[in-house]
Formats: C-alpha cells, structure tokens, sequence
C-alpha cells in the first residue's frame, strides 16, 4: 500500500514525536515499551531481559503507555486518536 506525501509527512512527524517522548520516559518504562512494541518481545522474555517480576513488568508497560498518550496528546489535541505505539514501529 502507498502512501501520498502529506500521510508520509504526518507518519514522520508522529514517529519523530514519539521518539521525544519516550526519551523523557524512565529508563526502565522506555526498555519495557521497546521490547515490547518495537521488538514484540513476550512478557516473560522482558521480565528475564530486566530481572523483574511479570507484575512489575506489566506496569512499566502499562505506565509508559499512558504516558505516551498522555504526551502526545497535549502536543497535538485530536491528532492522537487511535494512535498505536506498534504501529508506528511497522
């Protein structure tokens, strides 16, 4: 499927934004959502990459995706809906 200019421009912008925002997340929110989104690791590998527990585990995740949303949706009010971190990673 092909893209025109402007969606190409409005991906780039969206993964240029996401980037930012997951810099200023904590370390370990940022590792737990990277494995898990970009490199669509299962729960239980993440937990063994970090040495913690599933319960922890799942918190970064569920912590750092809030955030996410949370960020860009100040930065572009409407433009965030249905905004998915695995699908800026495809």
């Amino acid at each position: 499927e092909q893209s025109s200019p402007s969606q190409k421009a409005e991906r780039n912008e969206m993964e240029l934004r996401l980037a930012a925002v997951l810099e200023t997340l904590p370390a370990a929110q940022r590792d737990a959502l990277m494995l898990r989104h970009c490199e669509g690791w299962p729960l239980e590998r993440i937990c063994e990459q970090l040495g913690s527990s599933p319960t922890a585990v799942a918190g970064l995740i569920k912590r750092g995706n809030k955030q996410l949303r949370n960020t860009l949706a100040e930065w572009g009010r409407g433009r965030t809906s249905g905004f998915s971190v695995t699908r800026v990673a495809e």
